[in-house]
């Protein structure tokens, strides 16, 4: 079973799904090749980065990444488990969101995940990482903006560090 699907261009499709799957086209979709990554688990989405780098994630939040379409990979464990709910990757940022409020976050210019809760013990819904920002749909109709940092920084997200900071806006 595939669980997502994306394409990169007119020629490149990739979906992802049970038991490690991994199913590409170069064509358009006029052939497909189906790959295992030898897994056991389920892939339930993933992301494609700049250059064609493609991150995938199972239920766990660990990632595989590859930058070659798909030939060959790197496994990322997490050093903790929780219940995730949502994942998201860009330009080397990364952000995870579990069912009990906590939100996740590994900045480009980071090896370990940040963990936080928000503000007034909301439940983040949904997550979206955008050109500058972070974009968290939470419990109450709150919405939490916040900027991603910019790559020649080396300051950690403020919303990481204080929820209650002024970068952090509510809406």
């Amino acid at each position: 079973d595939n669980l997502d699907i994306k394409t990169i261009d007119s020629t490149v499709i990739i979906a992802v799904g049970a038991q490690g799957s991994f199913t590409i086209s170069t064509d358009g979709g006029a052939t497909f090749r189906q790959k295992s990554l030898a897994y056991s688990e389920t892939f339930t989405r993933f992301e494609i980065d700049e250059g064609q780098r493609i991150i995938i994630r199972n239920s766990r939040g660990e990632r595989r990444i590859s930058n070659d379409l798909g030939n060959t990979w790197i496994y990322e464990r997490l050093a903790f488990e929780a219940p995730l709910r949502g994942f998201k990757d860009w330009r080397n940022n990364s952000m995870m969101i579990d069912t009990l409020g906590g939100v996740f976050t590994m900045p480009f210019n980071s090896v370990e995940y940040f963990y936080q809760t928000l503000p007034e013990k909301r439940i983040a819904n949904g997550l979206e990482l955008v050109e500058n920002e972070v974009l968290i749909p939470s419990s109450g109709g709150k919405l939490f903006v916040a900027p991603l940092p910019s790559p020649g920084s080396n300051a950690p997200w403020q919303y990481v560090v204080n929820p209650g900071a002024a970068s952090l806006n509510q809406y």
